[in-house]
């Protein structure tokens, strides 16, 4: 039963691209999108990062904008979204701790988690 759920849901996604984008808008909050970046609802404040490895990091931009996430212990990596605005980096995290935060910038916009 839950795979022809997940089956009518993708064929819907798929079939009406409309309704994929308005879920998208349904399910990010405001403080996580600018006018040319958006983020998962995933990433917000509080979240915890796995230590000590590379953390994948996604979201929408513009097509073609650089994106750049940097931390407040000294990583940073940036990436490129793709035609559909699809970016995607890895980050690398330090041993455990608390209060660090991330800075995702684009060309214009940047959202502070």
């Amino acid at each position: 039963m839950k795979n022809c759920f997940l089956l009518i849901l993708s064929f819907s996604l798929i079939s009406f691209p409309a309704l994929a984008e308005e879920l998208a808008k349904a399910v990010v909050p405001k403080e996580h999108q600018t006018d040319s970046l958006k983020l998962p609802r995933l990433f917000s404040d509080d979240m915890v990062l796995q230590q000590k490895t590379k953390n994948t990091f996604w979201g929408w931009a513009d097509a073609g904008e650089t994106v750049r996430v940097s931390s407040s212990w000294g990583a940073e990596v940036s990436g490129k979204a793709n035609e559909e605005g699809k970016w995607t980096v890895f980050l690398e995290t330090p041993a455990h701790g608390t209060g660090h935060s991330l800075t995702i910038s684009g060309k214009t916009d940047q959202i502070e988690i």
